[in-house]
């Protein structure tokens, strides 16, 4: 009903929610995260960096990495493992620092602006290096989408057995 209700020309799928494996996988490791105490935000970022620095060998994008802290910061003492102690030099607080992931997801849908730069002043990228980055934000979009989706899955299935207040308590929770 929800499909039938809610499809246009121009979004087939408006209520779809995709729980493949690894889908699955990657929004249990953000709540795990979460649960851990750190926030989407940051665990979007590392998320985004890490792919970064470990899957585009033929196109060098560390060097966006600060950039993209810069335009997307994580607030400094926002999260308590990020904080540092009141002597630490400069240089020490940005080694412990992601990008906000949370920041770029949101600017992206405020804006619909999903590829390299963002909207942003950022240093110009070639072809392939864009490339490598428009793909890391897509699997972090992705992965971000996964978290609803469980949400979603997870009150659905409290609200079928039931338990109303526990499908209202996940919701409010995500």
């Amino acid at each position: 009903n929800g499909y039938l209700s809610n499809a246009d020309a121009t979004n087939t799928y408006p209520l779809a929610i995709n729980l493949s494996s690894d889908r699955v996988r990657r929004a249990l490791s953000a709540i795990e995260g979460i649960r851990q105490g750190q926030s989407l935000g940051a665990l979007l970022g590392y998320q985004f960096e890490r792919g970064l620095h470990d899957k585009h060998n033929l196109a060098e994008v560390d060097q966006f990495i600060y950039d993209l802290r810069k335009a997307f910061p994580l607030t400094a003492k926002k999260i308590s493992s990020t904080t540092p102690p009141d002597d630490a030099s400069i240089e020490a607080i940005e080694a412990r620092n992601v990008m906000d992931g949370l920041k770029l997801v949101e600017h992206i849908r405020a804006t619909g602006n999903a590829t390299y730069p963002f909207g942003k002043s950022l240093p110009a990228a070639d072809a392939a290096q864009a490339a490598a980055i428009n793909d890391e934000v897509q699997r972090m979009l992705d992965t971000h989408d996964a978290v609803a989706d469980v949400a979603m899955a997870e009150s659905v299935h409290h609200a079928a057995m039931g338990n109303y207040e526990r499908a209202a308590g996940t919701l409010d929770t995500y």
